[in-house]
């Protein structure tokens, strides 16, 4: 039972209690995964999304992520952070690439490398564009 108070544009409160079913499967390899289902459509989900009622993202009209609506230059920005965090490194460009971690394998090692130099030349190349600079 999800028991919350809501408004609508800074009007009103209003207290309201919401019964929310659970569903349960077994995965294969052991143990119960717990499910909502969604008041509003009845499917199993991992995350209800709330405002004036708790439904899944489909039936509140499509919620969208933030990275949505970053543009190619911060999607290849974070997609580089990315990769220097899971190497444990600074995820700031002016520092060197992190080194390789103890039980990496150097294959792996290298391919995150290169990715990240093809990563960099295509930020480059956007900020170039994107300033209309020239070298």
């Amino acid at each position: 039972m999800l028991i919350y108070r809501t408004r609508r544009n800074g009007g009103e409160w209003r207290s309201v209690c919401e019964r929310v079913s659970l569903a349960f499967t077994e995965p294969h390899y052991g143990g119960r995964r717990i499910w909502m289902l969604c008041p509003g459509c009845g499917a199993r989900k991992r995350t209800l999304w709330g405002s004036e009622r708790f439904l899944c993202r489909a039936c509140h009209g499509g919620v969208t992520y933030e990275s949505q609506y970053a543009d190619r230059m911060e999607r290849k920005l974070t997609r580089i952070q990315s990769l220097r965090r899971k190497l444990g490194g600074e995820i700031s460009l002016a520092w060197p690439f992190p080194e390789r971690p103890k039980r990496m394998r150097l294959a792996t090692y290298e391919r995150m490398k290169e990715e990240e130099a093809r990563l960099r030349e295509e930020l480059d190349r956007l900020t170039i564009e994107k300033f209309g600079w020239s070298l």
